[in-house]
């Protein structure tokens, strides 16, 4: 991480090398270390205001584990109920139905309330659901 701190941050040297040691005793969360570098560089390509929200998004996700304010959404109405594979394929959440499948059997596909889905044939029922894929990826899903 400090080579990158060294690379694209304008953070003079004596900067980096106190934030370093600020980690290394204990003194500092190399987390908040991360995020100033990661503000900096989001800032550089587009502004200060752009960077803090994304700050905001990344820890109201992954830190207080809530759903993201954009996801894409995806509906299956009527007859045209279809599997849990395809459904994932074709709202682009999975590239292929085999990764589809390969994910559902590692257990890395399920509601964002926790309950995993294991069978990629499966069919969900009507209802509104938010599907979380791996860590990163989600999709409002509305079968009508």
């Amino acid at each position: 991480m400090w080579r990158y701190f060294e690379l694209l941050s304008d953070k003079d040297l004596n900067e980096i090398e106190a934030m370093r040691d600020n980690v290394e005793q204990g003194r500092l969360h190399p987390k908040y270390c991360k995020e100033e570098l990661a503000m900096e560089i989001t800032a550089r390509f587009h502004d200060r205001q752009t960077a803090e929200k994304e700050r905001e998004d990344f820890n109201r996700v992954f830190s207080a584990h809530e759903t993201p304010q954009d996801m894409p959404e995806f509906s299956v109405s009527g007859e045209e109920y279809k599997k849990l594979a395809d459904i994932l394929v074709e709202s682009r959440l999975c590239p292929s139905r085999s990764e589809a499948k390969r994910l559902c059997r590692q257990k890395a596909v399920g509601l964002y309330n926790g309950e995993k889905f294991t069978d990629p044939e499966a069919v969900p029922g009507a209802g509104e659901y938010i599907l979380k894929v791996g860590k990163k990826r989600f999709l409002k899903l509305s079968v009508k």
